[in-house]
């Protein structure tokens, strides 16, 4: 099973639906919709994870990363922790450089499963 059991999925469409007041649960082409959009949103993420795994395996630090688990698997040693650190760079060899764009390629997704608008935000400075 990937993500949240199906019976999950039911519950946070129930208490979507109430929240919104909309009787989507009881419709079975709402419901199917659910299903299908969940399962293109977990693809998506899954496919996303594999797309950088790769990447990040073809950079030095990738390499380096790789060399470093063999050889403490080797010598029964504690293996490198892996997080965002890492990613971008590991022994000093460059890793992934993460940015917008990056970001962007994952989440993407949200705009074409959710509803958006458009606002406008202004930031202002709390010291006058």
């Amino acid at each position: 099973m990937r993500g949240v059991s199906p019976s999950c999925r039911s519950n946070l469409l129930l208490e979507i639906a109430n929240d919104s007041k909309n009787n989507w649960p009881k419709s079975e082409e709402y419901v199917r919709a659910w299903n299908e959009t969940y399962e293109d949103v977990v693809d998506h993420y899954a496919e996303k994870v594999q797309f950088y795994a790769e990447k990040y395996m073809a950079t030095a630090a990738g390499q380096a990363f790789k060399e470093a688990t063999t050889a403490a698997r080797r010598s029964n040693r504690k293996l490198p922790g892996l997080d965002a650190e890492v990613l971008r760079s590991f022994n000093d060899a460059e890793g992934i450089q993460w940015g917008h764009e990056e970001m962007y390629d994952i989440f993407e997704i949200l705009s074409e499963v959710t509803e958006t608008v458009d606002f406008d935000l202004a930031v202002s400075s709390l010291m006058t």
